[in-house]
């Protein structure tokens, strides 16, 4: 299943359907969603490893986001359309939403006054997040 959800619909974007990234087709997106998923499994099932899976998934500057915040930028300048980096929300886990939270790159108020998708509470227009 493709890892692309739209923003509209929030279904999965079949690959074939949005431009090409690179010049190796689709092997960035579908190797940075193999190392999405490993971390995922790391952060629910494991006890040795889950903070690094949990860092990884919910660290804007972390080797996972780097990759997959700069094939997001790519794939935007490609396709002309917004693109934006799931964060994986830290207190989300717990059930919680911190209000007061701000961007965890720019430091703007990115809390969204509707739930978009009754899942995300945070977007960053600016710095193309989403949490």
């Amino acid at each position: 299943e493709s890892p692309l959800i739209c923003c509209d619909c929030f279904k999965p974007v079949p690959l074939y359907r949005i431009s090409k990234t690179y010049d190796d087709g689709y092997g960035d997106i579908l190797g940075w969603r193999s190392n999405y998923q490993a971390c995922d499994r790391l952060q629910m099932n494991c006890t040795v490893g889950d903070r690094f899976g949990v860092n990884q998934l919910t660290n804007p500057d972390s080797p996972l986001s780097e990759q997959g915040r700069e094939i997001c930028r790519e794939m935007e300048r490609l396709i002309s359309v917004p693109v934006y980096y799931h964060l994986l929300n830290p207190s989300a886990i717990g059930k919680k939403v911190d209000p007061n939270r701000l961007c965890p790159v720019c430091a703007n108020e990115w809390r969204l006054t509707d739930i978009l998708g009754e899942k995300f509470y945070f977007r960053c227009d600016n710095c193309r997040l989403i949490s």
